[in-house]
Order: structure tokens, then sequence, then C-alpha cells
């Protein structure tokens, strides 16, 4: 359920983006690939929706926050603030979730500020803020839940997250480095239905055995060769997933002896908001798809209860 509300959000704070500029995502791209000396590229917006963006963040996190409490935190008990430490849980798994969070909801809120008229830095600050300022507060929330606690790395993951776009659209204003997610379907879910879900979409938001999230980066955007940088839609990735994690900590009773893994991966990517298009619809849909990792070709590596090295023709 929180999951879902994150990526809610995350939708929500890019709307001004579409409705007041749907070009405005590619501001800093183009921006970098234009003499460095030249002044900001500043757009030129109604003084309204410049000052409504900041309101609408504002309504728009108030709005989910309550939403989620009454959804999700009033089931539960409630007792005085507290921490919990969950570092060793589902395998580092849900703080990728975490920076994931914090990273979506920062680019999002920053390209909604630049499309309402603020300059690339303040965007930058606007979206990185904003991320941590939203996320920081739902893990106030989990501290005063008794099921739960406020975790301190859960709040490290959603800064880093944030933190991830704010430097590299302050050193390279674009994003290099793409956080992306994948999934497939595991058969783990279905011997813990309760804690992991039963059917899509609750898998998809609760299994940690079949997600992965990977760092998918573009050498050729590291090139100062205009031919190259052409090219910067091709990119490597590197992906971290489990497996046979049917408990958070441990598996327990029938399932005790059931091995729980680690895996990296290995594949080649597309970086899909880099392919120039002249069409509105095509240029959101391909940044929509630059969250998601493509199927392709992949080199995998196995380590925990279970060790080795394995090829997939086609894996997502």
């Amino acid at each position: 359920m929180k999951n879902l509300y994150l990526i809610a959000l995350c939708v929500a704070s890019y709307l001004p983006a579409q409705i007041a500029n749907p070009d405005s995502f590619q501001l800093d791209t183009l921006k970098s690939e234009t003499d460095a000396a030249k002044p900001e590229t500043v757009l030129l917006r109604p003084k309204w929706l410049k000052i409504g963006y900041p309101i609408f963040l504002g309504t728009a996190a108030a709005a989910a926050t309550g939403g989620l409490y009454f959804l999700w935190y009033r089931d539960y008990p409630m007792e005085s603030f507290h921490f919990y430490d969950d570092l060793q849980q589902w395998g580092g798994m849900d703080k990728l979730g975490h920076f994931g969070s914090g990273y979506g909801l920062a680019e999002m809120a920053g390209m909604g500020a630049a499309s309402c008229g603020y300059s690339p830095q303040q965007s930058n600050r606007i979206g990185a803020l904003f991320s941590f300022g939203f996320l920081t507060g739902i893990e106030v929330l989990d501290g005063f839940s008794k099921g739960w606690g406020f975790s301190p790395w859960d709040a490290i993951a959603n800064a880093a997250g944030g933190g991830a776009f704010y430097l590299q659209q302050e050193i390279w204003k674009e994003q290099r480095i793409r956080l992306k997610f994948s999934w497939w379907p595991s058969e783990i879910a279905q011997w813990n239905p309760n804690l992991l879900g039963a059917g899509f979409p609750a898998t998809l938001l609760k299994d940690y055995n079949a997600q992965r999230y990977w760092l998918s980066f573009s050498p050729m955007s590291f090139s100062k060769n205009p031919a190259r940088k052409k090219f910067a839609w091709l990119a490597i990735a590197v992906g971290y997933g489990i497996g046979g994690y049917v408990g958070a900590r441990a598996n327990e009773g029938d399932y005790m002896y059931v091995p729980r893994t680690q895996h990296l991966y290995l594949a080649p990517d597309i970086h899909w908001s880099k392919i120039p298009s002249r069409h509105r619809f095509v240029r959101g849909l391909f940044k929509a798809l630059d969250y998601i990792k493509i199927p392709a070709p992949t080199l995998e590596f196995g380590w925990g209860d279970q060790t080795g090295m394995r090829f997939h023709w086609l894996f997502f």
C-alpha cells in the first residue's frame, strides 16, 4: 500500500511538467551541450504557476500522508515514538526500494519545478528537498506504529535516492546513472501470501523475491565527442535480487531449509529519454520507460546459500 502511494505521488508531482511544458524535462540535457559560461535558461511561465507549484506539492504530500494514515496506519496499534533497526531484513531489497522512491520523487518533483519557471539549480533543490521531506514524514508515522518504528536506515536510503538525483543534475546537468526496476513472479509468494502477497499486483509490491533493482549507466554520456554522444541511449546495467526469502530475517517452520540466496546481474540496457523525438507522447512514454529495465540477455552471479554463474538469453 505504501509503495502504491509513492508511485501515485511520483506521477502527481510530474503532472504540472506535462501541463505547463511537455518539453521541460529536456531542458538540462540541452543546456549541458551548450557553452557552460552562458547564463542559465529559465522558462518564462505565469507567475501564479511558479507560486502555485510549492503549494501543489505540499497539498499532494499532505493528502497522500493523510490518506495513508486512514488506509494503513489506523488499523494498527499506535504507541510512543520509537526507533527500529531493520537493516538485516530482506537482503537489503527494501532499502533499494526506499532509494528508488527517493530518486523517483526527486526527479519528478524537480522536472515539475523546472516546467513552472524555476531555474535548473532551484528545481534540483526543490526535487531533492521535497523527496526527503515527504518520505521522512512517512518514516515518522512508522515511528509511532507499534508494529514498526522509525528506521534510520530507511531514512538514509530515502536521502541517498534524492541525493543521487541532485548530485547528477548539479555535476552533469543530466541523469547518466539511473535506478531501474524489473519484476517477474516467483513461487515464493505462495508459501507466505500474508507477507508476500497473493496475486498481481499484491506480489508486485510485496514479494521482494520477484523484484530486481538495477543501476543503469550510459558510458557514451561521459564522452566529450559529439559523435559518441548520439549513442548515449546505449547503457549497461548492474542488477541485484534475492531468492528464497520466505521471511524478513529468516525462514522458519516448514521453510527453514529453503536456501536464501542473493544475485548480481549484468545486462545491456537502454536510456529511452536519450533518444530524440519530436512527439510529445513519445517523449513522455520514453521518460516513463526510463524507470524500467528492458528484458535482455543477462549474466547472473549467485551467492549466499547457493553459488554459481548462469546465462539467460532473456531476463527481466
